[in-house]
């Protein structure tokens, strides 16, 4: 009967701790009826065979007793037997409601509820001087971790729980306090749990966490260096490709690499699967933080070898990493399908690599820190092409670009025209010279094939303003100054019948004091309001006076000067090459 009880225990048992978990009101109800004492139904399971090392003194007893050759030796000698197997299965059933009873007694039913599973057993507690670390991946900003950690090292008196499969550890004053102990961050399961000597103490330590206990005797040090080791041993999980690490040795220590899933704590986002050695990511595995994750190649915890990073904004990076960025050669995609193809240092595009857009534009060029920088070569698909240097994205020193059969070729600054160069528009027209803020700036010449005129001269914002001389498709050829485009101030025309007119203008008209001089001799020196004679005029006849009306004012006639405003194509002004 007792054999079958015993059997028929922790079946039981763990059906009640099954409901217990799962059914929240079946714990409810045994508490109402408990009416506040101590003991559990678990303890009362455990209460009927409470006597059985008594029965075991009592056959041993009535054995010695009884004659060897008496028929019911052998039975009684059976019975001993068996009642011995129920005795240490009941024993070891009693240490571990004991042991439980303690806790509950440090703690309350509540809070160690959380904590029951039918495969869980409470094996050794105790309270210790604790030096605690929080440990972070580089993803969590040390803003965040200093909230965690209230500023690195913590010591206090803990209460550590020693479980079969966890190590649970509460400061002594918070343990009656905690509703909870499933739900507290400092549980460490010991499949992915690291522990060490050092000197008097014991360092423990799992992925975010490391426990420094400092025993008051070697003695009670080994004991629990002991049963650790034996924990991590019993949860240690089998390998990707098979097999479970085992024990070898007269002195097993557990693998310090070892393959686990884990999940960080204090509302963090994070989880990663895959190798770990001593309580850091290691080898090969998955790594989840913040909405970003990455699966590859990993060394003492950071991103190591080749791997593939996606973003939570959408990038995705395939490559090689070193010390948690991308380093060295690798892909970088967008969200809207830009490429880079090449080096990155430091986790950006630094070295040599390509840029290639969804359309089929591509960028050849040196990289710093996400920018082109130094030498590029743009190729886009409208027709637009850049060779030379770029710093930040934009075309800047020596370069050439073209549009089908535009192309200007000379200096640039930040993606404009800037300094010596030379821009043919393909239409025949033509300008060399100097270049401020992406116009013509300075001295210059400015031709057109189309009509035979050309100017050269100076530029002030793109337009002739200064001293320049111009010669005009129609022969005409002027000398002097000019604003706007158009002849203004002193300056000298020779029209192509010989005429010349040596005065002032304004906005390409006579205006002012000035002497018109015909091809036949005739002067006439007067003053002009935009390109009008008026007031006193001096006529000096030549050759051919009967040209000269009777009036004695010549009839000249000459009209507007006609200025050229034919528009001019313009370069686009930016070539930005980044989608970072």
């Amino acid at each position: 009967m007792y054999t079958a009880y015993g059997q028929g225990y922790q079946p039981a048992l763990d059906q009640y701790n099954t409901l217990m978990k799962e059914n929240p009101k079946f714990g409810e109800l045994l508490n109402q009826y408990r009416g506040g004492k101590p003991l559990t139904l678990e303890h009362l399971l455990i209460m009927p065979v409470q006597r059985v090392p008594r029965y075991n003194l009592l056959l041993s007893d009535f054995l010695k007793k009884t004659d060897p050759s008496h028929p019911d030796y052998q039975d009684i000698d059976l019975a001993i037997k068996a009642v011995e197997e129920a005795a240490a299965h009941m024993n070891q059933t009693m240490r571990k409601a004991e042991q439980m009873t303690r806790l509950v007694q440090n703690a309350s039913a509540e809070a160690v509820g959380g904590l029951l599973e039918a495969s869980r057993s409470l094996l050794m507690d105790g309270v210790f001087n604790c030096d605690m670390f929080s440990d972070f991946p580089s993803c969590v900003s040390v803003a965040k971790q200093n909230l965690f950690t209230s500023g690195g090292k913590k010591t206090d008196k803990m209460h550590l729980f020693c479980f079969n499969d966890i190590l649970v550890y509460i400061k002594q004053s918070e343990v009656k306090q905690t509703k909870d102990f499933s739900k507290t961050t400092t549980n460490m399961h010991f499949n992915l749990v690291w522990v060490e000597e050092k000197g008097e103490s014991l360092m423990i330590r799992c992925p975010n966490r490391r426990l420094v206990v400092h025993f008051p005797t070697p003695a009670e040090k080994s004991k629990w260096l002991t049963e650790i080791t034996n924990c991590i041993f019993r949860s240690l999980v089998p390998y990707p490709e098979g097999g479970t690490p085992t024990k070898t040795g007269a002195n097993p220590v557990p693998p310090g690499l070892r393959y686990g899933e884990y999940m960080w704590g204090d509302g963090l986002d994070i989880s990663y699967k895959g190798w770990w050695l001593g309580a850091h990511m290691h080898t090969e595995g998955a790594f989840t933080c913040n909405g970003n994750h990455y699966e590859g190649g990993f060394t003492s915890g950071q991103k190591q070898g080749s791997g593939k990073l996606t973003y939570s904004t959408g990038f995705v990076y395939e490559g090689e990493f070193n010390k948690d960025f991308p380093n060295g050669e690798g892909k970088l995609t967008s969200p809207t399908k830009e490429v880079y193809r090449g080096t990155f240092k430091d986790g950006r595009m630094n070295g040599h690599g390509v840029l290639e857009w969804p359309n089929g534009d591509k960028c050849t060029a040196d990289w710093e820190n996400n920018r082109a920088c130094g030498r590029a070569k743009l190729l886009t698909k409208s027709g637009i092409s850049y060779d030379g240097e770029v710093k930040d994205n934009l075309p800047h020193g020596n370069g050439t670009v073209t549009m089908g059969s535009l192309y200007y070729m000379g200096m640039w600054e930040y993606g404009e025209r800037h300094g010596q160069g030379t821009m043919d528009y393909g239409n025949g027209i033509k300008y060399e010279g100097t270049w401020e803020d992406d116009k013509y700036h300075g001295r210059g010449v400015l031709t057109n094939s189309q009509d035979g005129s050309r100017y050269e001269g100076e530029f002030v914002n793109g337009r002739k303003c200064g001293m320049g001389g111009m010669k005009f498709g129609n022969g005409d050829r002027y000398e002097g100054q000019w604003k706007n485009d158009a002849p203004h101030g002193k300056g000298e025309m020779i029209y192509g019948n010989k005429d010349v007119y040596q005065g002032t203008w304004k906005s390409g008209k006579h205006h002012g004091t000035g002497v018109f001089t015909y091809e036949n001799g005739t002067k006439v020196d007067g003053k002009w309001t935009m390109g009008q004679l008026e007031g006193n005029t001096k006529v000096s006849p030549g050759s051919n006076v009967w040209n000269v009306p009777k009036n004695g004012i010549p009839s000249v006639g000459f009209g507007d000067y006609a200025v050229n405003t034919e528009p001019l194509p313009e370069l686009p002004k930016r070539l930005n090459f980044s989608f970072c």
